[in-house]
């Protein structure tokens, strides 16, 4: 007989937990190998896009607490390094704009998708920001494209975004 574990979901210590570990671990990272500061952000900012984008795919939903870790890392790098207010201000913008698309149209984008996007685009260049845009929208229209043909119609017709989020950032991050 096979013992079920406990499937009680505890969402609140998840997303405490998360964004912790991730502020620590970014925090050890700085102070202990400086020199490689921009390269471990990114490397921990891509663990927790390859996890949202599992999620995504698998559970349809972005976890939360991945968008609150990489909001922590990205204000600690904001204020210790490299604060770019064109960053925050696109960030702002692009956030205000996709919320108005989703309370217009909710089949068009997500909630999960819409933090996950503005919180990658903190973390870019304003250079970056345009080309990881367009990338990403780029991705989701090329994942889209066959899912409607297959199905025969473009209603009902779900892209999980995580994935293309992901694969821009990671694009352009290396």
């Amino acid at each position: 007989m096979v013992k079920k574990v406990n499937d009680k979901k505890n969402p609140v210590g998840t997303v405490l937990t998360v964004p912790a570990l991730a502020v620590v671990l970014y925090m050890t990272a700085r102070f202990l190998l400086p020199e490689a500061e921009d390269v471990i952000r990114k490397l921990i900012i891509a663990v927790l896009l390859v996890t949202a984008s599992v999620h995504d795919i698998f559970v349809k939903k972005i976890p939360v607490y991945v968008c609150i870790a990489i909001l922590f890392i990205n204000v600690i790098y904001s204020l210790t390094d490299c604060f770019i207010p064109a960053s925050w201000v696109f960030s702002a913008v692009s956030f205000l704009l996709l919320i108005a698309v989703y309370f217009i149209n909710r089949d068009l984008i997500g909630l999960g998708d819409i933090l996950l996007l503005t919180v990658c685009i903190q973390s870019m260049s304003p250079v970056g920001i345009m080309k990881f845009l367009f990338l990403a929208f780029t991705f989701s229209f090329l994942l889209g494209v066959p899912k409607c043909i297959r199905k025969g119609s473009m209603k009902k017709v779900s892209v999980p975004m995580a994935p293309c989020i992901a694969s821009a950032f990671l694009l352009l991050a290396w």
